[in-house]
């Protein structure tokens, strides 16, 4: 007989099998039954004789249960092995359908058979095959794994912080406007025409005291200005976008509108690259936005719902009957400009030639003038008060559409022309940023004081490249010495023309005097 535990070769009388040492089970009268007795299992009767009768002495049931005992050991490793497949098949079968490998959708389902949705809200329309369907309004989509985007709410949350309000007194009373931290040295970015006129500015950001603001940047043709508050150096800044934002992206508005603090509107891009005037600014390739804006609300952020960063500065609104559209500066146009203030402020002249060529600007569209984005009617703004007329663009002194040469050429002639008026502060404006950085308004004006009347003869224009070029002509001037004689001056002048900023201005200047004589 064989060891039912090693299956090794034993003697038919052994107690202990002598390979590995276990008893033998069914010895004597509990030895299991073996092909060796030479008898056949016969039913439940016992054995059969070779005649064919049965033996009814006992060895039938010393058999049974020696039959009942070899099957009892033989099951036990089946069972063991069969629920051993049973629990690997389960916890494969599980782990591919919580994993999708069936298409099943997995996390998906969970999510939406517990009403939830992992992007946020209830969960809705995403249900997946065999799942209950869920209430709700959200859009089920299920996408547990990957960078969730940020709600509206976490938005506004981070933004208000840093949303500035913005008081100015000016001689006329005091204006209100809207603002947002810019960098860590405490600078807010705001529009020029809400500082125009300025004789104080406070600044108060939410949860904190007003602080006074000295402004360090402001370029008023492009209706953009830069505030300068040390207390706020602590603060956090919101992120500027590098990228320009596409036509129906999904916006938030923030200011505070009519005075109402922390103000938020939301719509899309409803429209890109429009170009319109109010008064005497020309905003081109601006954002227009569903979301109204009203004043209070310039300076204010304009912040995107997919990435949470500024991508534009609310300036202006336009209110047709019942219906109402926003204007933003793309943040993309003007970085440039904010970053370089934030590193080297202006000079305090500059400054100051800038807040007023703000008031004036600020002034004729107060008084009326065009104030309609192209296309259409008339309106109110925000950025400018009533702005009924024309949807004709005006554009500034001496600078009409047209090509790069005949811009330059009549830019030249309406530098002169303000100069003959005794209108430096215009023609200083027409100065680009390296001829007003080496030179400040006060010494500007004070050059051209003794100037009389200025000449523009035979002016001929000459391209450097697409965005700039030359004009050459020859100026004749009429001065006064110092002794309070009269003279007249010849000079050859070239001047350099090109845009800076979307503005074209005059770069460098080369006089060079030819000729002079007395009366």
């Amino acid at each position: 007989m064989r060891c039912l535990n090693c299956g090794k070769e034993i003697s038919d009388e052994a107690r202990f099998c002598r390979h590995c040492g276990r008893p033998v089970v069914g010895h004597d009268n509990d030895r299991p039954v073996s092909e060796s007795d030479g008898s056949v299992l016969a039913g439940t009767s016992g054995l059969g004789n070779s005649d064919g009768t049965s033996r009814i002495d006992g060895t039938d049931e010393r058999n049974s249960k020696s039959k009942s005992a070899v099957k009892a050991k033989k099951t036990v490793p089946i069972i063991t092995g069969a629920a051993v497949a049973v629990i690997a098949i389960a916890s494969l079968a599980y782990t591919s359908w919580a994993q999708g490998w069936f298409g099943l959708g997995g996390q998906q389902a969970v999510t939406s058979q517990l009403g939830l949705n992992p992007g946020g809200g209830a969960a809705g329309t995403g249900n997946t095959p065999g799942s209950p369907k869920s209430a709700g309004s959200g859009t089920g989509s299920g996408q547990s794994r990957g960078k969730t985007p940020p709600t509206v709410q976490s938005i506004i949350k981070k933004t208000l912080p840093s949303l500035a309000y913005v008081d100015v007194t000016t001689k006329s009373g005091e204006s209100i406007g809207s603002g947002f931290v810019f960098d860590n040295k405490g600078d807010i970015v705001t529009n020029a025409h809400v500082v125009a006129g300025s004789q104080g500015i406070q600044v108060k950001l939410q949860g904190n005291a007003s602080h006074e603001a000295k402004v360090i940047g402001i370029d008023a043709a492009h209706d953009i200005a830069e505030l300068r508050i040390t207390a706020y150096a602590h603060k956090t800044p919101l992120s500027i976008s590098k990228k320009p934002a596409q036509l129906g992206d999904p916006v938030i508005a923030l200011g505070s509108p009519l005075g109402l603090k922390d103000t938020v509107t939301s719509g899309i891009i409803s429209g890109m690259n429009r170009d319109f005037s109010i008064g005497t600014t020309n905003y081109n390739n601006m954002y227009q936005i569903s979301a109204p804006i009203a004043p209070g609300n310039s300076g204010g952020p304009l912040v995107s719902v997919s990435s949470g960063k500024v991508i534009g500065i609310d300036t202006a609104g336009v209110t047709q009957g019942s219906g109402s559209i926003g204007f933003a500066i793309p943040i993309t146009q003007v970085s440039d400009n904010l970053t370089r203030w934030a590193k080297k402020p202006m000079s305090a002249s500059s400054i100051q030639v800038q807040l007023k060529q703000a008031q004036k600007i600020e002034q004729a569209s107060n008084s009326g003038g065009s104030g309609n984005a192209s296309g259409g009617g008339t309106g109110n703004t925000a950025a400018g008060g009533n702005s009924g007329g024309s949807s004709n663009s005006t554009s500034s002194p001496g600078i009409t559409p047209g090509s790069l040469q005949e811009e330059s050429l009549k830019l030249i002639s309406a530098y002169y022309y303000d100069l003959n008026q005794q209108d430096y502060l215009d023609a200083y404006a027409m100065l680009g940023q390296s001829m007003q950085s080496n030179m400040s308004y006060s010494a500007f004006a004070k050059g051209y004081s003794n100037t009389l009347k200025n000449s523009v003869q035979n002016a001929v224009f000459s391209p450097i490249d697409k965005n700039s070029g030359k004009v050459t002509f020859t100026l004749v001037a009429q001065e006064v010495t110092s002794k309070g004689q009269t003279q007249t001056s010849v000079y050859s002048v070239v001047d350099t023309c090109g845009y800076e900023d979307g503005q074209l201005r005059i770069e460098h200047s080369n006089m060079k005097l030819q000729s002079r004589k007395k009366g």
